[in-house]
């Protein structure tokens, strides 16, 4: 077992822990108000509406006016801006906790980009995104929660995630293993794959799911 196997190996007996909000996703006013919007989430179809609103609802940073990592959900909320992947996974990690679904933060980097970074260490560009892990139906699934697709047979002892992602990192938010910043989680993600041997990416080929105009009748429904 590597030591991303080691870092990733989280424990899902007691699934009450993934269900905490605090630190980054400590709740306030404004999360209770935007969570309150949501309807109760107990389908694949409702994941879908909690999708569909938060695009309704926020929009995307295009000006640059916040940095990553640095605000907290209530911050996010209260923008109704977010700055990409990170804000979206943040958000909806914890109005889904909010609801009664478990929820774990996956943090993951890009294959090409773990490739140049150990040839060119020094290199500025960082290429990651975040997943969100969630237990639906006595079941896990990976939820890419900015894209709005849900990834079914998922195995999350499988760290090979799709699109050429490689998962290093499961919390509950990007505090919890100290990226406070953006150059806390550029060190974080080039000292875990420095030594890491990209062979191991295998596309996991996951059945998939959009959840752009998903019903319970849509063609491809997941059963659940």
């Amino acid at each position: 077992m590597n030591n991303l196997n080691q870092i990733c190996n989280i424990n899902r007996e007691d699934l009450s822990r993934f269900l905490i909000n605090d630190g980054q996703n400590e709740i306030g006013e404004a999360t209770q108000q935007f969570c309150d919007m949501v309807e109760d989430i107990n389908t694949i179809e409702d994941v879908g509406k909690l999708y569909r609103l938060f695009k309704h609802e926020f929009k995307k940073d295009e000006n640059k006016q916040y940095k990553q990592f640095e605000r907290t959900v209530e911050e996010i909320i209260k923008s109704r801006v977010y700055t990409g992947c990170n804000d979206v996974g943040l958000v909806l990690s914890t109005i889904l906790r909010m609801k009664g679904i478990p929820t774990v933060f996956v943090s993951s980097g890009r294959i090409d980009w773990i490739e140049e970074s150990q040839s060119r260490p020094k290199t500025n560009i960082i290429l990651g995104h975040v997943f969100l892990e969630i237990f639906l139906s006595d079941k896990w699934y990976l939820f890419d929660s900015i894209k709005g697709l849900i990834y079914d047979k998922y195995n999350y002892n499988n760290l090979s995630l799709p699109r050429d992602f490689y998962a290093y990192r499961k919390t509950l938010n990007n505090w919890e293993f100290g990226a406070y910043t953006v150059n806390d989680n550029n060190k974080i993600m080039r000292d875990v794959f420095k030594d890491f041997d990209i062979s191991e990416y295998k596309d996991p080929e996951y059945e998939v799911v959009s959840l752009k105009e998903y019903t319970a009748k849509d063609k491809g429904v997941i059963n659940e």
